[in-house]
């Protein structure tokens, strides 16, 4: 009885020319409505103080949940198998980063880096942003030591 085997190499798809147009048309309409902004300022967006604002908190919200998530998903692995033990480090990383990234975006709302140290020593629990940064170097403590 004999046995045959084929194997079948796999070709890459190659895009085809309407596909590199028209990436080339948008990159460059692109980079056109970018240098436009740059140079007429933020107003040609039309966004407003708000706007700018609700973005602010909408990346500060995803960075300390993934942060959060990343965090709860390595501790819940010490009781069940959800991560192996070689990625538990990488998540830890990730999470450590996402924390990162929060607190620079508190640093931005406060304006003035100098500021920071206000936010740190006064105690001012009554003051939302005091509570995220406690929770943020709570977790990111958490996260190093673990």
């Amino acid at each position: 009885m004999t046995t045959t085997t084929s194997t079948m190499k796999n070709k890459p798809q190659a895009i085809p020319l309407s596909g590199w147009v028209v990436s080339i048309v948008l990159t460059v309409a692109g980079l056109a409505a970018w240098i436009y902004q740059l140079a007429a300022g933020m107003s040609v967006t039309s966004y407003s103080q708000q706007v700018v604002w609700g973005l602010y908190i909408a990346a500060f919200f995803t960075a300390a949940a993934a942060g959060a998530g990343l965090l709860f998903l390595v501790s819940l692995s010490e009781f069940q198998p959800v991560v192996s033990l070689a990625n538990r480090g990488r998540l830890l990383m990730m999470s450590l980063a996402s924390f990162v990234a929060a607190a620079f975006l508190i640093l931005m709302d406060i304006g003035n880096p100098l500021q920071a140290w206000r936010l740190i020593t006064a105690f001012r629990f009554n003051v939302p942003m005091t509570w995220d940064f406690w929770f943020l170097l709570i977790s990111g403590v958490i996260a190093l030591v673990y």
